[in-house]
């Protein structure tokens, strides 16, 4: 003959309305959070530049250094800024008075240099 355990049964049958009253309850919603804060500003009717100014330099991708051989004032200028020009070309023109006088004061100091010549030659 078998034992019957009593305390089994009876367990099961007080337990059953515990777990059957939890499934007619809805579960609860979490409280809904309060919206998030905003920063507002009022509209203000602005005028807007077009235009923008910036502080900057440029500099050129080929850069050319031109010296002249003699002294002088410029006279004339024979090329236009941004235009191509080619070895030998004129590009300006330089006042020749003042080469010239440089010219003529080599050419003196020459005569004196050869004067000089012939009388060290006549004392020699």
């Amino acid at each position: 003959m078998t034992r019957r355990r009593p305390h089994v049964g009876v367990t099961l049958l007080l337990a059953l309305p515990l777990l059957l009253s939890g499934c007619d309850q809805a579960p609860t919603a979490a409280p809904e959070a309060p919206p998030p804060g905003v920063l507002v500003a009022k509209v203000q009717p602005k005028a807007i530049s077009e235009t923008v100014e910036f502080i900057g330099q440029t500099v050129a991708v080929n850069d050319v250094t031109l010296r002249s051989l003699v002294e002088g004032y410029l006279l004339e200028r024979k090329f236009e800024e941004g235009q191509d020009v080619h070895a030998g070309d004129e590009l300006y023109v330089i006042n020749p008075e003042y080469y010239q006088a440089s010219v003529a004061a080599a050419e003196g100091k020459v005569a004196q240099a050869k004067a000089e010549l012939a009388r060290a030659t006549k004392d020699l």
